[in-house]
């Protein structure tokens, strides 16, 4: 799988003023409309089609054809409380990354904005006349709840998101210009704000900036009645105002497998109902602000029906039968590739092999703040993480789990990264036991208990476990982490896996309770990393490799701590990187996180360019033979699945 992209994300930022235009308009004011809305239209229940879009939407280019309206898709999901295989249907973010470079920033719900010369102040203009899924207008009386009542309110928001609304270590600041304008100051220049624009979603959460305020104003505290708002809490069973409110922030976001039916969102579809326990059902929004040329809303397709399983071997066996019209990039793994392809033809669908930047690709990360003190030593010992790293047989977990199709690798960037250079790729990625042996013999960890494990400085057991949500992170989780205990039970480290429940993986690792857990190795292209290396500096409690260093990051220094100087210094050349304009020196800066990472394996990597086997039913058209999928690209959101349609 190999696919040249060529150079850093352009950011949009220069030395002097620049403003970023929307697409040419619609050049007509006659558009069409799905059937069902034309009834609703028909009956008095909706405004017209010309009513319902914004002066100037989204236009969309088709992949194959125009399609044709109606039907409805089947998927699946494999968490309860979250759409982690679905999201990227219906995600709609600030701004867009294009799918056709891999690089160029579009406008998206921010139809344009403004650069000041010092790069600190952008001034954003929403999509006049867009409107939520309810018909309730979009402006930026949502951006002044959004900022005033809910950024900005220390009961919801005790700890403002550093990286960006707290970027430069101090809140910024929102001034309300007209309707659908309003400005952003940042206490430093932010270079890499609009390619941030392009990771915001909408809807989810108070790091949204995009949220329906009329919807959420009837659970707080500042808008509602008391005797509303007291009875709305028993009514869900909360004790406190901001967890009511808590309860709906995320639910016009993309995520939210809980959220209420109907609630107002900008997403192409909407929760409509759940007709039997572990199935939703989301039909068209009828408010959507994207056409395609022939002046057709999107989306296509009327509804989509996803159904709560949580067991790979049950995914497989919708897929070979043909039930499901889709596979999503967490349904589906290499492993399985032969399974698919054997029942292509009888189970009407075919396997599009597209390249991969999440799925299957493995990463172990060893606890950098482990909370026992002889733990923690060897953690920090790089000859340790050396040995842990070539003791692992790379080529055999290609051969056995991927049948030789991706390439093995030190946690790394892609290949085609700007960033990229292939000694950070190899460094310590070769199968070597007795290297691995002989510095851990060079530590101190040369003497074994009867059963032939090494013992700690202590006079312990020298254990390792390791701590995975298995079908949550992969297909082959489990099978993937049989293998790592092998190899370092081969060197005798007393090496074991645990399987766990994905709240209670995450709740573990925040408190900073786990061994060693293992994630995907994403945020490495060049749509991601420059932004969100978290793999290679601690900034993300939420699934990086050092709790407590990371808490300490994220809150200011208020809570966790306090990492070493090498640390510091990475952290140092993480803001740089925010900092400035000049694509060159960001990517300077980028690769001295790499080389830090290669010399000392703060992760430790396995395999790159693993091939995602997607699985498309034959009804299912406009969906592309080959593209890249993964957390960079925001899963298969790219390509516009509004597009996509049903040809029977």
């Amino acid at each position: 799988m190999k696919k040249v992209i060529s150079v850093l994300l352009s950011l949009a930022i220069v030395v002097s003023v620049m403003l970023i235009s929307v697409p040419t308009a619609f050049p007509q004011r006659k558009y069409n409309e799905a059937p069902m809305l034309a009834e609703l239209v028909k009956a008095g229940k909706l405004p017209p089609v010309e009513e319902r879009l914004p002066k100037n939407p989204v236009v969309v280019d088709v992949v194959e054809e125009i399609g044709k309206y109606g039907g409805t898709v089947r998927m699946i999901h494999m968490a309860p409380e979250s759409f982690i295989s679905n999201y990227d249907w219906w995600v709609e973010r600030l701004l867009r990354i294009s799918a056709k470079d891999l690089k160029t920033i579009e406008p998206n719900v921010i139809e344009s904005w403004k650069v000041s010369r010092d790069g600190r102040e952008y001034t954003l203009k929403l999509r006049e006349g867009m409107r939520w899924s309810d018909g309730d207008p979009l402006d930026t009386d949502d951006i002044k709840f959004w900022y005033e009542d809910v950024l900005m309110n220390k009961d919801l928001n005790p700890v403002i998101w550093r990286k960006v609304w707290g970027y430069g270590d101090k809140p910024v600041e929102c001034q309300i210009i007209d309707k659908y304008t309003f400005k952003l100051k940042f206490a430093k220049p932010f270079g890499t704000f609009p390619l941030w624009m392009s990771r915001i979603e909408t809807g989810a959460g108070v790091n949204s900036m995009i949220l329906p305020s009329h919807a959420l104003k009837k659970y707080h505290i500042k808008y509602a009645k008391k005797e509303d708002l007291e009875r709305l809490m028993k009514e869900y069973k909360y004790d406190q105002w901001f967890q009511l409110f808590n309860r709906f922030v995320n639910d016009a976001g993309p995520w939210d497998a809980t959220a209420e039916p109907r609630w107002p969102t900008l997403q192409p579809w909407v929760i409509a109902e759940r007709p039997s326990p572990g199935v939703t059902i989301l039909e068209r929004n009828p408010y959507y602000w994207k056409v395609d040329k022939a002046g057709n809303q999107l989306p296509y397709i009327d509804r989509i029906r996803v159904e709560l399983v949580n067991m790979p071997e049950t995914v497989n066996m919708k897929i070979i039968a043909g039930e499901l019209d889709y596979g999503g990039q967490h349904d589906v793994s290499i492993a399985y590739y032969p399974i698919y392809k054997k029942h292509e033809k009888d189970g009407n669908y075919r396997v599009l092999l597209w390249e991969g930047t999440m799925t299957d690709k493995y990463i172990l990360l060893p606890n950098n703040t482990h909370p026992d003190p002889v733990m923690r030593k060897l953690m920090h010992n790089v000859l340790f993480k050396r040995a842990l790293s070539v003791a692992i047989n790379r080529e055999e977990i290609n051969k056995v789990l991927y049948f030789g199709l991706a390439k093995p690798s030190q946690a790394c960037v892609v290949p085609w990264s700007s960033y990229y250079e292939e000694k950070y790729a190899k460094a310590y990625a070769q199968y070597d036991p007795a290297l691995a042996n002989k510095l851990l013999d060079s530590i101190g960890l040369n003497k074994r208990d009867k059963e032939g494990f090494r013992l700690r400085p202590d006079g312990k057991r020298l254990s390792i476990i390791i701590t995975h949500a298995g079908p949550r992170v992969g297909a082959i989780t489990a099978k993937f982490a049989d293998m790592i205990v092998d190899y370092w039970r081969a060197i005798g480290i007393d090496a074991r896996q645990n399987q766990v429940d994905a709240q209670l993986w995450w709740a573990k690792v925040q408190a900073n309770e786990l061994d060693m857990w293992i994630w995907v190795m994403d945020r490495t292209t060049d749509m991601l990393f420059p932004i969100d290396p978290i793999w290679f500096v601690p900034i993300q409690q939420w699934h990086g490799h050092a709790p407590l260093w990371e808490q300490w990051y994220e809150t200011g220094g208020k809570q966790g701590e306090k990492p070493p100087e090498s640390i510091l210094k990475l952290y140092d050349i993480y803001h740089k990187m925010q900092e400035t304009i000049s694509e060159k020196e960001r990517i300077r800066l980028g690769k001295m996180l790499l080389e830090f990472q290669a010399k000392n394996l703060h992760v430790i990597g396995t395999i790159t360019d693993v091939p995602v086997p997607l699985v498309v039913s034959n009804r299912l058209r406009n969906v592309p033979e080959k593209g890249v999928i993964g957390w960079d690209t925001w899963g298969i959101s790219l390509y516009h699945p509004e597009q996509f349609f049903i040809k029977e």
